[in-house]
Order: structure tokens, then sequence, then C-alpha cells
């Protein structure tokens, strides 16, 4: 029973995820303190100095009035291309024209590669007598 618990408190306080995540943290904190002491801290900011600007800018008089600003362009641009690619996508399942060009352009503008997308079938290698 007593190592039940111990290897549950183990398991879920100090996982192995959970060591990694933290040592990935860490090591990003300490490279990025390196390049802030070799590049200087006019070129990268420490992240101490980091942590006080941003303090600063928390506690300024104008942060939660651009925060807010930010907030209803992020929606409204949001909620317009919303609405547009939602007509857009009613229109081209009902026009047939309409889909036939959509379908073009995002075969063109997909990122991955056509052959990934598309079925091929294998071909069988030749066999020589």
């Amino acid at each position: 029973m007593i190592r039940f618990i111990s290897n549950k408190i183990r398991t879920s306080l100090f996982s192995r995820t959970t060591c990694f995540k933290i040592l990935g943290m860490l090591s990003v904190l300490c490279l990025w303190q390196l390049a802030s002491m070799a590049m200087g801290e006019i070129a990268i900011a420490s992240p101490y100095q980091t942590i006080l600007a941003f303090s600063y800018l928390l506690g300024g008089d104008h942060f939660q009035g651009n925060f807010i600003i930010t907030l209803k362009r992020l929606f409204f641009g949001i909620g317009i291309g919303s609405m547009v690619g939602f007509s857009m996508g009613i229109v081209a399942g009902l026009v047939l024209v309409v889909t036939t060009i959509s379908a073009a352009v995002v075969l063109k503008m997909a990122p991955s590669p056509q052959l990934s997308v598309k079925r091929t079938t294998q071909i069988a290698p030749k066999t020589y007598k």
C-alpha cells in the first residue's frame, strides 16, 4: 500500500513529461539570458528586464484601454472573416461554377503538396528475367 502511494505521488508530481517540460522552459530561459549577455541588453533584453517591463506595462494608465481596443479589433476581424467565409462556402456549395473555381484556388493555396492529398496507386516494380 505504501509503495502504491509513493509511486502515485512520484508519477503525478514528477512525471517524465513534466520534468522535460520544466527542463525545456529552463533551458530556453538560460539560452535567452546567455544571448542577452553575449549580444548586450540593448540588442536582446534579459528575461528579468522583460518581466520588469511587462509589469510596468500592466500598471500603466493606457494598457487596459489599448488591450480592450485590440480585443475589439480581433473579434471584429474574426467575425467579418467568418461571415465572409461562411457565405462563400454556401455559395460554393450551391453553384457548380463557383465550386470549380474555389476548388482550384484551394488546391493551389493548400499548405500540403498535392501528391500527399491525391490518392495514388503504387505501381509494382518491373521484374526482369
